[in-house]
């Protein structure tokens, strides 16, 4: 159905000029500690009508410094622009969540403005439920406090939105009335924005109280036109989608998809999922209309395939709970006997599937311990080992099999309680493959098969992403996840993927075992200059004195206490810091709380960076290292100490840029962030210049994620390696590239030509002039074009394509292992054998046509290049 949409999603919030949003940015690069924090928020409401993805982006990691500096009331207004942000792209249920989150801090510290502002955002929510009444209820409640802030600009949101939801109730008169105020209120406050969001609802009203859009278009086109000047984008989709239905009901068609069409293309610019759906019902609708069904069809399967864009009744129900959680906090222990039932009646496959596999780990467990008796200890233990290995890759298939349907089902599925029960099956097929992998891990390292791969890297930055995976969990839970980092960040030897698994089971088990309103700490300090440490501490239920000792015990359990077992979680953890040479320490007092303690020693053994190996031969390969930390930039060289390679050093894109133009390097290695230019910035420019864009590049960068691999790859990137990353792995990487550029050379350095005297004609391989190189084809022409010109040589190639001697040098090095000179020495000669094989000349004149000056000299280089002089060619 062709619906009118409201200007705005009724949040009261503060956007930053547009064109602040750079400097912004820039000024967080250079910001440190707590100074980040109010630039991340400012920034995460800036793009709350630019970029979606982005702001919640800046507003996950405000809310995460502001957690871990214990600023409650920053706390809140990250939440509330991380709310604004989810809200603006329909993610109705999480905008809630963070709502109520930021109202609570707000009313513990009598901040009126920001009780205001939330009230008002979470009517918004419930204005798109559809739910008018309790919409209205919470605009009511904010207006009064927005008349005793004595701000005319809040005062006309509040009477806005009540303008709004009264239009939907048909309380036309009273809505008028208001916007009437509204509209004065800003053109008084030359508030364009807000006036452009009152005129487009002006036009809804007048639109539906009078059943006709002709008098409302002049009031949408007001709007538009001040969106247009002041560039908000939102607001322009918005009203685009009023003027179409405009057009639809005048049933002119083509007008109509003309603005449902421009509308999508600036939703799908932003983000915004609500106007995207809605776009695509009204072209659906449109083009049946038409009667040109294809399209209809097309938009139809577009529109109901959108996932999340609507608040469905599971979605209902889950934000009715997180506002019922937070009047009563009483809801808890209901909610968890609900799910016991559920969990009691559930007889279907998935869940038959799960306590299959656990009784069939179960087996497993038994027969290994069975076996391993004393006499028959080495034998046994390679046994389990081969044999826990076949049960996960024999597990896999069957548990793909599980989780595969239930996915599909989980995401066909419309109803809440079916939809609950499959996600419960999904989460144990989950699990099930942790367990079985953590069965593997043990059985390794019993037999010595799981030495560790350690390599340098800033434990820090590692330990903070890890962290950072375990914030939505944490926050599902409403416990406070707090990361403290006192160790200076230098470079040192562990193994990641140990150091990941050790951690992962210390924080999956203090979330586990933490009460919502928790806390949980992680912290990382150096007690001396030999020794770092790892604390993670929670407040939860903690372990008796009794059991302590047991607590490392593989599958411990206390028959008096009814509380879950130990699994092998710890028991891993403990055997990969031994095999680290570190200890674990665990105090844990019931019903206190928990602290385990993880020492590690400190490997940092990196020689001084001396310029001695650096080689000054112009031969040499030249390496570009363009990396802002000293210490990755003195561990890269050690690496490459051995090596035969000219090494260069940049500390940012930019210089990296200007160095890679003026030396023309064999291979480029970048890190990604970095100041005044990242990685990306360089890896982009360097692609676009055609001196460089030959250039292979290996990104080193701590970003792990599959989309900062993506974005890194798109750019133009060869190889991408996270930090810490293994020197074996990289100097591998490496030789590759070389080796790769070797055969290159090779094709190009030498034709290799026999004179077949049973055959009329000669064999010979011309190299230069068949390349499909772009750049070697651009030399190709102009020495052709100027070919018979005997002078023609470097310095007038270069000043054909606008390059330097050098750059032109070094990028045919680059790329054929040739220098410029003898580039243009065997183009003219492949030139001559194709004059004298299709005998469009004799000798002498093929030598003075390509540019020889003497026919002696054009036959001695002929011979050196093809092995046999030019009168013996076949013709």
């Amino acid at each position: 159905m062709i619906r009118l949409l409201y200007a705005g999603c009724f949040c009261i919030n503060i956007v930053a000029n547009a064109t602040n949003t750079d400097s912004l940015i820039g000024v967080l690069q250079h910001a440190k500690g707590e100074q980040r924090l109010p630039i991340l928020i400012s920034i995460n409401y800036a793009f709350h009508e630019k970029n979606l993805d982005t702001s919640k982006e800046y507003g996950k990691a405000a809310v995460i410094l502001a957690t871990q500096l214990n600023k409650p009331e920053q706390l809140a207004n990250a939440l509330t622009g991380l709310g604004i942000a989810e809200d603006y792209s329909g993610s109705y249920d999480s905008a809630m969540l963070h709502y109520l989150q930021a109202l609570k801090i707000y009313e513990t510290q009598n901040n009126n403005t920001g009780i205001a502002k939330v009230l008002n955002n979470i009517g918004s929510v419930y204005f798109y439920q559809k739910e008018y009444e309790k919409a209205a209820g919470y605009w009511e409640k904010s207006l009064p406090i927005k008349e005793t802030l004595g701000s005319k600009k809040e005062l006309a949101a509040g009477l806005n939105n009540l303008a709004v939801v009264y239009v939907r109730l048909k309380k036309f008169e009273a809505a008028l009335q208001y916007y009437n105020k509204i509209i004065a209120i800003h053109q008084e406050l030359k508030d364009y924005k807000n006036l452009a969001a009152a005129f487009n609802n002006t036009g809804i009203l007048l639109h539906k109280k009078n059943n006709n859009g002709n008098e409302s278009i002049v009031y949408y086109n007001k709007a538009l036109a001040i969106y247009d000047s002041i560039n908000l984008p939102l607001g322009k989709a918005e009203v685009l989608l009023n003027l179409g239905a405009v057009s639809y009901e005048q049933k002119n068609y083509t007008q109509a998809i003309y603005h449902f069409e421009n509308s999508l293309a600036i939703s799908s610019a932003i983000g915004s999922v609500a106007h995207i759906k809605q776009a695509y019902a009204n072209l659906s609708e449109t083009y049946e209309a038409q009667k040109n069904f294809s399209n209809a069809l097309k938009y139809y399967k577009r529109y109901y395939g959108l996932k999340d864009s609507v608040m469905n009744e599971s979605s209902k129900k889950q934000i009715a709970e997180l506002e019922t959680k937070y009047e009563t906090e009483k809801k808890e222990r209901k909610i968890e006997l609900q799910q016991l039932a559920i969990i009691k009646s559930e007889k279907n496959f998935y869940q038959l599937a799960v306590i299959s596999a656990i009784i069939l780990l179960l087996v497993i467990f038994s027969a290994a311990y069975f076996y391993q008796k004393k006499r028959l200890k080495e034998a046994l233990e390679k046994a389990k080992s081969k044999f826990f290995a076949n049960i996960v890759h024999e597990f896999r298939t069957p548990v793909t099999l599980i989780s595969g349907p239930l996915a599909q089902a989980i995401e066909q599925s419309n109803e809440p309680e079916v939809k609950n029960m499959l996600q419960l099956a999904q989460r144990n097929a989950d699990q099930l493959v942790k367990l079985v992998n953590q069965l593997l891990d043990v059985s390794r390292l019993e037999t010595g098969k799981m030495p560790l791969q350690k390599s340098y890297g800033n434990i820090t930055e590692f330990m903070e992403q890890i962290v950072a995976t375990f914030q939505p969990t944490a926050r599902n839970k409403n416990i406070t996840l707090q990361y403290k980092n006192s160790f200076d960040n230098k470079l040192i030897l562990f193994d990641k993927d140990a150091v990941e698994k050790i951690i992962y089971n210390l924080l999956s088990n203090a979330i586990k075992f933490t009460n919502e309103n928790g806390i949980i700490a992680i912290e990382v300090y150096s007690p001396n200059s030999s020794e770092l440490q790892i604390a993670v501490k929670d407040n939860g239920r903690g372990v008796a004195q009794k059991d302590l000792p047991h607590i490392f015990d593989r599958f411990y359990k206390n028959n008096d206490d009814n509380e879950q077992g130990t699994g092998i979680g710890l028991s891993l953890v403990k055997d990969l810091v031994a095999l680290h040479n570190g200890k674990i320490d665990v105090q844990s007092e019931k019903d206190i709380g928990t602290i385990f303690t993880i020492s590690l020693p400190i490997e940092n053994k990196i020689s001084t960076l001396q310029t001695a190996f650096v080689k000054e031969d112009d031969t040499s390969p030249i390496i570009l290292v363009v990396e802002d930390n000293e210490d990755m930039q003195t561990y890269i060289g050690n690496i490459l100490k051995e090596e035969n390679y000219k090494l260069l050093f940049a500390k940012n894109g930019k210089e990296g840029l200007l160095l890679a133009q003026t030396q023309i390097p064999n291979v480029i290695v970048t890190d990604i962030m970095m100041p005044v230019a990242d990685g990306n910035w360089l890896v982009k420019n360097l692609k676009e210049q055609v001196a460089t864009n030959h250039i292979p590049i290996i990104m080193l960068t701590a970003k792990a994620s599959l989309e900062s691999r993506l974005e890194g790859l798109q750019h133009g990137a060869d190889v991408y390696l996270t930090k810490p990353f293994s020197a074996k792995e990289f100097l591998l990487q490496l030789h590759n590239i070389m080796a790769t550029q070797q055969r290159l050379h090779s094709y190009y350095s030498k034709v290799e030509a026999v004179e077949n005297k049973k055959e009329d004609n000669a064999i010979a391989a011309i190299k230069i002039l068949n390349s499909t190189d772009a750049f070697v084809q651009q030399i190709i022409k102009q020495v052709t074009e100027n070919i018979s010109n005997e002078n023609f040589g470097v310095e007038e190639l270069s000043e054909k394509i606008f390059l330097s001697r050098t750059q032109v040098h070094r990028k045919l090095k680059a790329i054929t292992g040739l220098s410029a000179s003898q580039c243009i020495r065997n183009i003219r000669l492949e030139k001559a054998y194709e004059l004298l094989k299709h005998n469009h000349a004799n000798v002498t004149e093929a030598a003075y046509q390509t540019g020889f000056s003497s026919q002696s000299y054009f036959s001695k280089c002929f011979m050196e290049y093809y092995g046999f002089s030019p009168s013996n060619i076949k013709r």
